[in-house]
């Protein structure tokens, strides 16, 4: 490694543990330690996956694979920060592993899990919502309270950002994952047209590019597990038709 590459050093208690912690992957929202660590071994699969997204025709889906620790979410940072990348797609990316329970995961949270990081992304980019699509994100957010059975789980929550409190919650509670499931399951293709048509409304606010929604941390689910959310529940994925899709898994 090269000198100056060893000179960089952390400022604060938080960059100190980041740059510990062997499991944190480089990325490239910390530019300089970009700037400073990352190494191009030469590997050729992002520029493969670059070159598909940017040639094939919108709704393109693609799985980015490898074992845990092998360097796929440095990579992905490296994929979405491309100028190529940025200049066709805007990105919603999201980390499972963050959000949702790796080891009990089914396909409805990972579709509400996307619905509510792509209504957040248009909120943030202050997007305007048409009424119809606002009143099934109440929706979901009615039925998530309506899970909330102890008033002090509800008083609790109230305070919080529903996201942020639909994440915790659901990542550590059992019975209330199980819960939503059991509502959702009837209604995937309803939800799913709900994320398409939202996704539709930010597209017509850009122009010049279409929607990129980038899933990390899937590789913390089994094998198994992994495939059967995106082999057998293909047909709902397919659904998002006005988006491109890139996951990370073994």
């Amino acid at each position: 490694m090269a000198a100056d590459k060893k000179s960089l050093k952390a400022t604060n208690l938080t960059e100190v543990i980041r740059r510990m912690d062997s499991k944190t992957p480089l990325a490239h929202e910390h530019q300089a330690e970009w700037d400073a660590f990352y190494t191009n071994t030469g590997r050729i699969e992002v520029d493969h996956l670059i070159q598909a997204f940017i040639t094939r025709p919108r709704g393109y889906k693609s799985l980015f694979g490898g074992h845990s620790g092998n360097g796929k979410t440095t990579e992905l940072s490296r994929f979405k920060w491309d100028p190529r990348i940025r200049q066709r797609f805007f990105l919603v990316d999201m980390d499972v592993s963050d959000s949702l329970n790796p080891d009990d995961l089914e396909i409805a949270e990972l579709l509400l899990m996307i619905t509510l990081e792509v209504f957040g992304y248009a909120e943030m980019h202050k997007v305007p919502v048409n009424p119809r699509l606002l009143n099934q994100y109440e929706a979901i957010r009615g039925h998530f309270h309506k899970t909330m059975k102890r008033e002090t789980e509800k008083k609790k929550i109230s305070s919080l950002d529903f996201k942020k409190s639909f994440f915790a919650v659901v990542r550590a509670q059992a019975e209330v994952r199980e819960t939503l499931r059991e509502y959702y399951r009837p209604r995937l293709e309803e939800l799913v047209r709900c994320l398409d048509d939202l996704i539709l409304e930010i597209a017509a606010t850009d122009e010049e590019r279409t929607a990129l929604l980038l899933i990390d941390g899937l590789d913390r689910t089994s094998v198994e597990k992994a495939r059967t959310l995106f082999v057998s529940n293909s047909h709902f994925l397919a659904m998002i038709r006005h988006a491109s899709f890139s996951g990370s898994h073994h």
